[in-house]
């Protein structure tokens, strides 16, 4: 007789994974709670599922070799304990590009997908719990995502478009973690703790530890059931845009057909057609930066990866790929032997071949506080203090990029940005009092931006400087 969690699991599975003989399922198991009470519930239905399991696990080199062949091999006897094969592989995650966490996950999908596409595998089973469903919702909010990104995780998905006949499918999503782990409990089963889930430094765990329990003590111990509700109305309400939103993009996304289309429909149009250039890192930011690229009718946007969205032709269109620095065209890196002062109003020429020109303006209306930083960032006047100056990046300049939870490195910074190492050095840096508030083309720090209290804006401005000008010849 199956557990009363077995039960839920094959109810889930059910809809999930209609059953046919024979039929290949990758299970990712990480050795944690949730993917081990996944792997032993699936085990015990696959009969009825007419199911043939793989345990797939992959230790993410974030410590050392002996720990992760400790919980690798963990995971093999797990594997041989309820009779399933098992595949194993250590990446290194120095050889990542960006954060931890976006390299980690890019590899883990790539490893699953190669693992199911290996064995024939129709699907890659996932622990995700409503646990993670919630921090993901609120996560995600707090980040100021459209109306699909509300929806959270979807219980089932194609792995991705080059391997659409494999789905990616989430069988615990309705069920908590703590049922997962009484689940284990019964059973006598062991799990293995993740180290990472006890630290707060990551914006999830802070959520998990901090925030949410905060939210259930204080504002409503439904806060879950609330931002679940959330996201079953906000699903409901992309299922029509997105079906407009997908005839929009086939028309090709003309600005005529976008300033005549919805804005909702039009937003999710934008959206879809940001992910596909930059998979994973389309934040509100981004949207509302084409948004008003379409209004204008001319400009681009940068997009983080490094590739250029802008206006060819009266339409939308990629004006280059990343994989080159996402600052405006810099060329070569190029060193500065002394910082260039930048007076106010006035104007210096880089060696870069850039011209970064500052002035004071009046506070504009809130809906143009938001400018693309690869050509035009506004300050708080008031804040900026001491001379301003262009410069390169130095050992331990520190930097709080605009959006983001505190300061960091501004070398971790371009490395989160993907901006090649090679590129680094070519990137100017504004700054005021030798302190960075504009890193050129990527973003402006959190504690100058305008609010409303700003009473006078500090205007910024890299454009490519004129031919035949010499550096100082023009103020601003």
């Amino acid at each position: 007789m199956l557990h009363p969690f077995e039960q839920s699991v094959l109810r889930h599975a059910l809809a999930l994974l209609p059953p046919r003989g024979g039929q290949r399922v990758v299970v990712a198991v990480s050795g944690g709670s949730d993917s081990t009470a996944l792997s032993c519930a699936l085990a015990s239905c696959a009969p009825r599922l007419g199911l043939e399991l793989i345990v797939a696990h992959l230790d993410h080199g974030w410590r050392s070799p002996a720990e992760g062949a400790e919980e690798a091999a963990a995971v093999a006897a797990l594997a041989a304990e309820l009779d399933l094969p098992c595949v194993s592989e250590r990446v290194e995650a120095t050889s990542w590009q960006g954060s931890r966490e976006a390299g980690a996950r890019k590899a883990r999908y790539a490893f699953l997908g190669r693992v199911a596409a290996a064995h024939g595998a129709a699907a890659i089973a996932l622990g995700h719990t409503r646990d993670d469903q919630v921090e993901t919702i609120l996560l995600r909010a707090l980040r100021g995502t459209g109306l699909r990104g509300l929806a959270g995780m979807p219980a089932k998905r194609s792995l991705s478009a080059s391997q659409a006949g494999i789905s990616v499918v989430r069988p615990l999503l309705e069920l908590g973690r703590a049922e997962a782990r009484d689940y284990l409990r019964a059973r006598g089963q062991r799990w293995r703790e993740d180290p990472s889930n006890a630290e707060d430094g990551a914006t999830r765990n802070r959520l998990r530890h901090e925030v949410l329990p905060l939210l259930r003590e204080r504002i409503n111990p439904r806060a879950d059931d609330a931002l679940l509700r959330l996201a079953r109305q906000a699903r409901r309400a992309t299922r029509g845009l997105g079906q407009r939103a997908r005839a929009l993009l086939a028309q090709g996304l003309t600005l005529t057909s976008l300033r005549e289309a919805e804005a909702a429909v039009r937003g999710e149009a934008l959206s879809r057609f940001l992910e596909r250039h930059a998979p994973g890192q389309v934040a509100f930011r981004h949207v509302d930066g084409l948004e008003r690229l379409v209004q204008r009718g001319k400009g681009a946007l940068t997009l983080p990866g490094g590739t250029r969205i802008g206006v060819r032709d009266e339409r939308l269109s990629v004006l280059s790929r990343g994989g080159a620095s996402p600052a405006p065209r810099l060329e070569a890196p190029l060193a500065l032997s002394a910082p260039l002062t930048l007076a106010v109003p006035g104007a210096v020429d880089d060696p870069a071949g850039l011209r970064i020109e500052a002035r004071l303006a009046p506070v504009p209306p809130a809906a143009e506080w938001r400018t693309d930083p690869a050509q035009r960032v506004l300050l708080d006047a008031e804040r900026v203090e001491g001379q301003l100056a262009v410069r390169r990046r130095r050992p331990g300049d520190r930097f709080w990029p605009l959006g983001a939870p505190g300061t960091r490195t501004l070398k971790r910074f371009l490395i989160d940005q993907k901006v090649p190492r090679a590129s680094r050095d070519a990137i100017p840096v504004v700054t005021s009092n030798d302190r960075p508030v504009w890193i050129v083309g990527l973003r402006i720090d959190e504690r100058f931006k305008v609010t409303p209290s700003t009473v006078k804006v500090l205007e910024l401005r890299a454009c490519r400087a004129a031919s035949g000008e010499k550096k100082g010849e023009r103020d601003g």
